[in-house]
């Protein structure tokens, strides 16, 4: 188990898509392992530093994963996760990825998420690198 904090520094302005203030999470993790297969569940809470009419300032947010080894330095996941705020549609998407182990401290990943409802965006491709400082 595990409980993490983050803060959304406001860089971006609002003609850009930003809100241009920042926003403040916690997330709880829950991890286990069965068989070389991994469980993740995440909920979270943020406070929305942007006030804006008729939607709450906070959002919640879930998510359920599953991950596992493939062959060599390969791996692959899916996850499911979603939002909800008072005042807007719930967000609900499908993601799938794979990673590559460069190293102990080197993770390259990629993969694409589906919208599952309205209020979600249709389709998102995303690539990524996890770095572990020792």
């Amino acid at each position: 188990f595990g409980l993490e904090a983050g803060r959304k520094f406001p860089t971006a302005s609002t003609r850009v898509g930003g809100s241009n203030e920042a926003d403040y999470t916690v997330n709880g993790i829950y991890s286990t392992e069965i068989n070389k297969v991994t469980f993740d569940v995440n909920a979270n809470i943020t406070r929305l530093g942007l006030d804006e009419p008729n939607l709450a300032r906070h959002q919640f947010g879930w998510a359920f994963g599953v991950s596992r080894p493939l062959t060599g330095p390969w791996g692959g996941a899916l996850e499911l996760a979603g939002t909800r705020r008072e005042g807007a549609e719930s967000t609900q998407q499908l993601l799938a990825a794979v990673s590559y182990t460069v190293s102990s401290a080197v993770v390259i990943d990629f993969g694409h998420a589906w919208g599952l409802n309205n209020a979600s965006p249709d389709t998102a491709v995303f690539a990524g690198v996890t770095l572990l400082f020792k």
